[in-house]
């Protein structure tokens, strides 16, 4: 997978607005703090230079161009544990799961 390209352009309400606080606020499929570490990154650019400083105050009608990455796969691995099934059919599985058993992939676990 590749790279999203994503533009945009500052609308006026953002004029002298805090970059990250204007892309947050625009690409609100994105955390404030994914798009400061895409920041720190140089994958924003502010009409055609990289712009790695969060405090830098955007001007209307600038133009944001930010390259957000492909999503990275997991390596998870399954563990062979024992597990109380209560109940199996075709469509449907019920565990037994005790307190303390990991329920899916963290970073701990």
């Amino acid at each position: 997978m590749e790279n999203e390209i994503i533009t945009i352009e500052v609308p006026p309400q953002y004029d002298g607005v805090r970059i990250d606080k204007v892309l947050s606020e625009t690409l609100d499929a994105f955390s404030r703090s994914y798009l400061q570490k895409l920041m720190k990154q140089e994958r924003v650019s502010v009409n055609g230079r990289v712009c790695t400083e969060k405090k830098y105050a955007a001007a209307a009608d600038d133009r944001i161009t930010v390259s957000v990455p492909a999503p990275e796969r997991p390596d998870v691995k399954g563990e062979d544990i024992p597990l109380d099934i209560v109940y199996e059919d075709a469509s449907l599985l019920v565990v037994n799961k005790p307190a303390g058993m990991p329920a899916h992939p963290s970073a701990r676990n």
